[in-house]
């Protein structure tokens, strides 16, 4: 069992392992959760919009992005991370202010050594720069957020509310790996 106070009230997020549970909360108020994360008291729960709706994407598997299993992944084609799309059609518009990346987190040893160090280089399959589009109509797109730089196999991002019916991941830098790809498991809405 967990207890969580909100401070100021709103939309809290909650993960415990691979599981996320979104609710409105109210000010001074505790929710008690157990450990499947169902709260006791009585709340709107937010759900993930984008789950085992219509993708299109290079690369294979598409689908698996939004299939709500971690452990499925989709793979961006050999060498062709950069510039890499993922579109969802959420099939009807919905109000969005958070989004969760997760990514495979493989680290690859790679097979010369660096000039300066002269050791192995460890990269990761994890996307590095990437952003999160949306769109009314599928055509024209807004940019809502963007990541530089990253290293982690999570992303939870919150953004201001957007309303779409399109939303497109955009892989700028697939991964630290040269000519690598990009490994993403789960897109969260």
């Amino acid at each position: 069992w967990a207890t969580v106070k909100s401070k100021n009230g709103g939309l809290c997020n909650v993960r415990y392992g691979t599981k996320t549970v979104s609710f409105m909360t109210e000010a001074g108020k505790e929710y008690n959760l157990d450990g499947n994360l169902n709260v006791s008291e009585e709340v709107t729960y937010y759900g993930n919009v984008a789950l085992n709706k219509t993708v299109t994407a290079n690369g294979s598997k598409a689908d698996k992005i939004v299939d709500g299993d971690s452990t499925t992944l989709w793979t961006s084609a050999k060498g062709k991370g950069d510039g890499s799309e993922i579109i969802v059609d959420l099939g009807e518009e919905y109000t969005v202010n958070r989004w969760v990346l997760e990514t495979d987190g493989s680290v690859i040893e790679s097979a010369e050594d660096d000039p300066v160090t002269h050791k192995k280089v460890m990269t990761a399959d994890n996307p590095r720069n990437f952003s999160l589009s949306y769109s009314k109509d599928g055509k024209k797109w807004k940019e809502a957020d963007r990541v530089y730089g990253n290293e982690q196999d999570i992303n939870d991002r919150n953004v201001t509310p957007f309303t779409a019916r399109y939303v497109k991941l955009t892989l700028d830098l697939a991964s630290s790996a040269e000519g690598g790809t990009a490994k993403v498991e789960e897109l969260q809405l």
